[in-house]
C-alpha cells in the first residue's frame, strides 16, 4: 500500500507541478527587463543590476516583483544607480490589467517618460505598492510622476521635477482608492490645475506623512486638490508648503467629505485664498497649522460645510481651540517645519505645543525631548522629531560650532542668500551695513534652532556698492564682506 501511495503522489507531482517563486535576473538571463517580465509567472521576482535601461515597460499578466538590489540589500545607492529611461516614448513603467498588492516596484530611478495621456513615470490600472523609488523629469497630459485608476500603496517615494498640461504634475488619481505615505513630492508643475497631487473622481483617498514642496499650477491646487462628488480623503500629518498657484488657491476640496487633521500649510502662494472648501464639500478640520499663505487663509462657500477646531490659523478663524499666532517653526528656510521647542514651559516653545485638541493624546509626551506634556499639538510634526520621508532623507547632523559662509552669488545683483550654521539653540540677530558702517536692514531677530539656515537679502531697492552682513548668535559675532552691482 506504502508503494502504492508513494506511485500515485510522484505521479500526481509530474502531472501538477508546485510553481515556485523564481528570481529573474537582469541582465544575466535576459537582455531586457520587458523579456524578464515576459517570462514571469506570479509571484516571481524580477532583479535588475545596476545600469540604465532604455525601456517602456509594462506589466500585465502576473503579480511579480520588479527591484533593483535595493530590494535585497537596502543600500539606496542601487536606487540611483538603476536608472529605467523612457527615452520620452511612452509610460516609463505600465501596470495594466488589475493586479492585486503583490505586484511590487522598488528601488529605481524611473525618468524622461513622454506619456500621450497619463503617466509619465508609471501609469497603473491595478494596486501595486510602489516605493523607494525616484520617479523624476517625466512628462504628460495627465499624471506627470504616476497615473492611477486603481488601487496603489505609493510610499517612500521621491517623486520630483515632472510636468503635465493638464493634471497632477507629481500624482494623478482617476478613479480607485489609493494611498499615498511619507513622499517626498518637490517642484513638480501643471499648467493648469494640480502642481503636486491632484484627486478627481476617486474613492477616499489617504494622503499621510508626505511633504509636498514647491510644485506649480497655473490655476488651482498648487499643492493639492480634490475634485470627488461624493468620496474625499484622509489628509494628515502632511507638510504642504512653498506650493504655487498663479490663478486660485494652491489646496482646494471642491465636492466630498473631508478629515484634515495635523497638517502643516504653509508659505503657499497666491493673492486670495490659500486654503479653498468649495461646492458641497464638507470638511472636518483639527490640529492643523494653515499660515503666511493668502490674504484670505480659508475660503469656505456657501454651499460647504467647515468645522474648524484647535487649529493655528493666521488671521484667526471661528471655532473652538482655534489660536492665531505664528508657529514659531524650527527652520523653515531649510525645509524643516518641526516646532520651536526647547525645553518644556520655554518661552520660546512653539505656541502650537499643548494647543491641540484634548481628546488626541501625543504619540510622544517625552518632555526631554521638547514635547507638549499633556495633550496633543497641532500641525504635522507636533514639536518631535520629523518623520523620514523619500529615500534617503536622514535628518541633517547638527553642526559641530558656529560658523557663517560666504553669500552667495557674491557679486550680486538684487538678491543673495546667507548661509550660517548653529551647533545649539541661540537668539540670532542678521543685519547689513553700508560701506559707512549704518545698518541699512535686519534679517532676522529672534531664537533659532540647531542647524543649517539661510537667509536670503533682496536688494532691490538698494543702491550699487560695498555691504556688510554682521551674524550674532549668543556670544559668537562675525562680519563678512559682499558686493551689489547694478
Amino acid at each position: 500500500m506504502g508503494r502504492l501511495l508513494t506511485a500515485v503522489w510522484l505521479s500526481m507531482a509530474i502531472f501538477c507541478p508546485v510553481a515556485v517563486a523564481r528570481i529573474i535576473n537582469i541582465p544575466d538571463d535576459y537582455p531586457t527587463i520587458q523579456a524578464g517580465i515576459d517570462v514571469s509567472v506570479n509571484g516571481d521576482t524580477v532583479l535588475v543590476q545596476p545600469g540604465t535601461y532604455m525601456e517602456n515597460v509594462i506589466i500585465e499578466e502576473h503579480a511579480i516583483t520588479l527591484a533593483s538590489l535595493f530590494l535585497t540589500t537596502r543600500d539606496t545607492s542601487y536606487i540611483s544607480s538603476t536608472v529605467i529611461d523612457g527615452d520620452s516614448s511612452g509610460s516609463v513603467i505600465r501596470f495594466d490589467n488589475w493586479l492585486d498588492s503583490s505586484s511590487v516596484l522598488t528601488g529605481f530611478t524611473i525618468t524622461h517618460g513622454g506619456a500621450v495621456y497619463g503617466g509619465g513615470g508609471v501609469y497603473t490600472q491595478s494596486s501595486p505598492i510602489i516605493s523607494n523609488n525616484v520617479i523624476e523629469n517625466n512628462t504628460a497630459t495627465r499624471g506627470g510622476g504616476i497615473y492611477s485608476t486603481g488601487n496603489p500603496h505609493i510610499i517612500d517615494n521621491i517623486i520630483r521635477n515632472n510636468h503635465v498640461t493638464v493634471a497632477g504634475g507629481g500624482i494623478v488619481s482617476y478613479g480607485g482608492a489609493l494611498i499615498v505615505e511619507r513622499n517626498r513630492i518637490t517642484d513638480n508643475g501643471s499648467d493648469t490645475y494640480g502642481g503636486g497631487i491632484h484627486i478627481e473622481n476617486s474613492q477616499i483617498a489617504t494622503i499621510e506623512d508626505n511633504l509636498v514642496l514647491r510644485n506649480t499650477a497655473h490655476y488651482e491646487g498648487g499643492g493639492v486638490i480634490f475634485y470627488t462628488e461624493d468620496m474625499g480623503g484622509n489628509i494628515k500629518g502632511n507638510v504642504i508648503a512653498e506650493n504655487e498657484a498663479e490663478e486660485h488657491s494652491s489646496v482646494g476640496f471642491y465636492g466630498g467629505v473631508y478629515a484634515l487633521v495635523n497638517n502643516t500649510i504653509c508659505n503657499n502662494s497666491h493673492t486670495q485664498f490659500g486654503l479653498v472648501i468649495y461646492e458641497y464639500c464638507q470638511a472636518n478640520l483639527v490640529n492643523n497649522i494653515i499660515w503666511n499663505n493668502a490674504t484670505l487663509e480659508i475660503l469656505v462657500d456657501s454651499l460647504a460645510v467647515a468645522i474648524v477646531t484647535y487649529c493655528d490659523i493666521q488671521g484667526g478663524f471661528d471655532g473652538q481651540g482655534n489660536i492665531n499666532a505664528d508657529p514659531s517653526f524650527r527652520n523653515p528656510e531649510n525645509d524643516d517645519f518641526r516646532l520651536m521647542a526647547i525645553a518644556c514651559g520655554n518661552p520660546y516653545d512653539s505656541p502650537c505645543i499643548d494647543a491641540g485638541h484634548p481628546d488626541i493624546l501625543d504619540s510622544l509626551l517625552d518632555c526631554d525631548r521638547g514635547l507638549g506634556t499633556s495633550h496633543s499639538d497641532m500641525g504635522a510634526y507636533g514639536g518631535g522629531d520629523s518623520v523620514i520621508v523619500g529615500i534617503s532623507e536622514q535628518e541633517p547632523a547638527i553642526p559641530a560650532k558656529f560658523m557663517m559662509f560666504q553669500n552667495h552669488p557674491n557679486p550680486f545683483n538684487a538678491a543673495t542668500t546667507i548661509r550660517y550654521e548653529l551647533p545649539k539653540f541661540a537668539e540670532v540677530t542678521v543685519d547689513i551695513y553700508d560701506i559707512l558702517g549704518r545698518k541699512v536692514a535686519t534679517l532676522v531677530s529672534g531664537p533659532q534652532q540647531a542647524g543649517p539656515h539661510r537667509v536670503v537679502w533682496d536688494a532691490t531697492e538698494y543702491p550699487s556698492g560695498i555691504y556688510f552682513y554682521r551674524l550674532k548668535a549668543n556670544d559668537f559675532v562675525e562680519t563678512k564682506k559682499m558686493l551689489l552691482l547694478k
